[in-house]
């Protein structure tokens, strides 16, 4: 079973790779108020019972960002050579929306600019 220490952990879903299944959740650390501090978190496994855990895949964006208050739950497919990550931001504000990301290994992400 997928557990950090010391962490809270939240929504996930699913992409399957290969041999391999990423998952990617939701994550902050303990003593952080949890629908304020999300981030989405990355860990893989090949049994679904022994999770590598790969670090925080997207964090919050800076103040005065559309995803600065809070990340929520995404999805992640393939296409056109890249890997695509939707995922909601600022989802606890006035005015929650969804943004994008990529990917050409599914560990290293970058939020578009059009966000």
């Amino acid at each position: 079973m997928l557990s950090l220490p010391s962490h809270h952990l939240g929504d996930a879903w699913f992409h399957a790779e290969a041999e391999r299944v990423h998952a990617f959740f939701l994550v902050c650390p303990e003593g952080e108020p949890r629908h304020l501090a999300w981030d989405i978190g990355h860990a893989s496994s090949t049994d679904l019972r022994t999770w590598i855990h790969h670090g925080i895949a997207l964090r919050r964006g800076p103040p005065g960002a559309w995803d600065a208050a809070c990340l929520a739950t995404g999805s992640v497919l393939r296409r056109g050579g890249r890997f695509w990550m939707a995922y909601t931001g600022n989802w606890i504000g006035p005015r929650p929306a969804v943004g994008m990301a990529w990917s050409a290994d599914l560990h290293h992400w970058q939020k578009l600019d059009a966000n």
